[in-house]
């Protein structure tokens, strides 16, 4: 949808163009200026003409307050990959105390100005099976539960243009390897278990808000060893 906009307005930029170029060319041909010149001595047809071109200037002004608006919105692009910062694990002195592996997603204004209320929130958990015409099998498909920004909480936070940060979608457990935690803070949690036959991994679908920006919605599939504890593996859906 968003590149049918931006095309849509590229195309009445250059027709806006285009014909202020032709009428230009034509006013300056001497045809014209006799045209020109007829039509000054009725005061009829200059009155017209006159509120048509004071019609004309508002809906252009108007027009282009629309389209720089549009220019200048804020824009959100997600990734989530296997390796650092996306990913990154933690040990702890205790002993006894599994690894953790905590998983995030990186949230980058691409916009031409700020957001001031970026938000991320999951909105749909689907189960992957390894079988190909086994369709996705939604797990949890509730209101939106919103994502904490690491190392604070959910509260959205400001983003200025070409600037990112991190969302914690969820941790890694060495033990048990089959289990992945998605944590909604406050919200509690869901526990994803890749330990029942055919379950090849899991969908994570959300959205990111924001008050001037459009939402951006982004789903990645998440899989990972029963074997050994290393990165989870990241495919964008």
């Amino acid at each position: 949808m968003r590149k049918r906009l931006t095309e849509a307005s590229t195309i009445a930029t250059v027709l806006f163009i285009g014909f202020i170029v032709v009428v230009s060319i034509w006013l300056s041909t001497g045809h014209a200026q006799s045209v020109l010149a007829t039509s000054y001595a009725d005061t009829h047809l200059v009155a017209w003409a006159s509120v048509v071109v004071n019609l004309a200037v508002v809906v252009i002004a108007i027009f282009l307050n629309v389209l720089l608006d549009r220019f200048r919105q804020p824009r959100f692009h997600v990734t989530c990959r296997e390796t650092r910062p996306w990913q990154v694990e933690i040990r702890t002195d205790e002993l006894g105390a599994p690894r953790l592996l905590y998983v995030r997603l990186q949230v980058r204004n691409v916009g031409r100005s700020y957001e001031e209320a970026c938000e991320v929130r999951v909105e749909q958990v689907l189960r992957l099976y390894s079988e190909s015409g086994m369709k996705p099998e939604v797990i949890n498909d509730h209101d939106p539960r919103p994502l904490k920004w690491v190392g604070r909480s959910t509260t959205p936070i400001t983003l200025n243009a070409g600037s990112f940060d991190f969302a914690d979608l969820g941790v890694l457990l060495s033990e048990p390897l089959e289990l992945f935690r998605l944590d909604f803070a406050e919200r509690g949690h869901l526990d994803l278990w890749l330990n029942v036959k055919g379950i090849a991994g899991f969908r994570i679908v959300g959205t990111i808000y924001g008050k001037r920006a459009k939402p951006s919605r982004f789903a990645f599939d998440l899989s990972w060893s029963l074997y050994q504890f290393g990165p989870i593996l990241v495919k964008e859906s």
